[in-house]
């Protein structure tokens, strides 16, 4: 990704998060309390201008970073609308998910509870909705969020193929491609606490199915389908940049003074593969469907990295840079620890759990529906910007400590010789696609 890029996608996350609180807990708390059957007609102009201003975006992220061929359009845009993306729901989406999933316990104030048989009939039926609308809304949004940014780049390619302001000097690549690195294996580390978590939470959800009696036929099957949704995010949320940096290492193959740093990643990489396999009992079947993916990704970005630059900056990274660096470390990685179990078992907690003395006992929820919607928004959105402050923060000082290293270490040797120029244009020469002035289009 570009400095520019991550900046636009960061502004636009706050600008969205606005409307999206108008829609998810204005709106929703007056239409779940008051039984609105449709939506007001400010909900309907937040939505507008949510799917207007996503393109626009994406279109100003590309006009701003100078773009030249059709991919650097798609992939300007498209990146700023996943950083967009990955703001609006650890912020504000995630929150909006788990009331959805709980939209029966929230009726229960108007629907009183006749039975404990019907008690148990909400919560069960809140544990499964919930995990459908926390996971399966966390890739739309970012999909979503990818797509209409996206389709923004295209826009401006076709309309206006020109720069916005000045155009951007040509810097290094290792800094942004840093935490894509990183998040490997903060990605197994999260992965691994899904699994002991989700595990556990299944074994007792079917315990408690099993029990029961005169559940309706869809909750049969909750502790799979559960387990099914939260631990394939979680690994995807690993697959995805493992891909893109074995994408990287193979388009970087030409450079054989670099080789032994990337059988060091490799290896690293299949040990931390190896042991979590090992911890979580990842069953073979999911690992294959995720190899598959994977290698579509590895492919993609492959072809991509190809027409990298060399790999020694003609300009050194700016204090700005670093800023942008840590916003994009800040909100993916963020996003990364928050997706594992924060959004699933904090709405349980706050809304199910929390009710099902009422449910049971009294026939109504313990708090009216504003109160529980405030403490399930402010929660989650304090945990998730907590998150995403330690994720920058951890990223940052691993930042600094890999630029001490290149810097007083082996930088002029691997990084700015005269040999590594030679073989840039070597390559090149082979290679037609390849553009001695073009940066990185990641």
């Amino acid at each position: 990704m570009k400095p520019r890029t991550i900046v636009t996608g960061f502004l636009a996350g706050m600008i969205i998060c606005v409307p999206l609180w108008l829609i998810m807990h204005d709106s929703w708390s007056l239409r779940l309390e008051k039984g609105a059957p449709s939506p007001s007609l400010l909900e309907i102009i937040a939505w507008l201008f949510i799917l207007f201003f996503l393109p626009f975006v994406g279109y100003i992220s590309a006009k701003w970073n100078w773009s030249e061929t059709r991919m650097d359009y798609v992939m300007d845009g498209g990146n700023t609308g996943l950083i967009t993306g990955c703001m609006t729901y650890t912020l504000i989406g995630s929150a909006g998910m788990g009331i959805m999933g709980n939209r029966a316990v929230m009726h229960t104030p108007a629907d009183y509870v006749a039975s404990q048989q019907m008690g148990v009939n909400y919560v069960f039926s809140a544990v499964v909705s919930t995990s459908y609308w926390v996971y399966l809304g966390f890739w739309g949004f970012l999909l979503a969020g990818w797509v209409f940014g996206a389709v923004g780049g295209l826009l401006a390619q076709k309309y206006d193929p020109h720069g916005l302001g000045k155009k951007p000097a040509q810097k290094a690549e290792w800094l942004f491609r840093l935490p894509f690195y990183l998040f490997v294996f903060s990605g197994y580390f999260h992965y691994a606490l899904s699994v002991a978590f989700f595990n556990e939470f299944s074994k007792a959800l079917e315990a408690g199915l099993s029990k029961a009696t005169d559940l309706p036929p869809d909750l049969l099957m909750t502790g799979n389908e559960t387990l099914f949704l939260s631990l394939t995010t979680s690994l995807l949320m690993v697959f995805i940049p493992l891909a893109i940096t074995l994408g990287w290492i193979l388009a970087g193959w030409k450079y054989k003074r670099f080789r032994v740093f990337y059988y060091l990643w490799l290896f690293l990489v299949l040990a931390a593969t190896i042991c979590n396999t090992a911890y979580t009992k990842l069953d073979l079947a999911r690992y294959f469907v995720g190899m598959i993916f994977m290698s579509l990704v590895i492919f993609s970005t492959w072809q991509m990295a190809k027409i990298s630059v060399r790999p020694f900056p003609p300009e050194k990274y700016s204090f700005g840079d670093w800023i942008s660096f840590f916003l994009a470390q800040g909100v993916l990685g963020g996003t990364q620890a928050f997706i594992g179990i924060f959004p699933f078992t904090l709405s349980l907690t706050l809304l199910t759990i929390s009710n099902i003395p009422g449910l049971f006992d009294m026939g109504e929820v313990i708090d009216n529906i504003p109160t529980q919607f405030q403490n399930i928004f402010s929660i989650l959105f304090y945990a998730g910007a907590g998150l995403m402050v330690l994720s920058g923060i951890g990223g940052l000082l691993v930042g600094l400590l890999v630029l001490f290293t290149r810097k007083f270490f082996f930088y002029d040797e691997f990084f700015n010789s005269q040999n590594i120029e030679e073989e840039w244009k070597k390559t090149a020469e082979n290679n037609t696609d390849l553009d001695f002035e073009k940066p990185n289009i990641l």
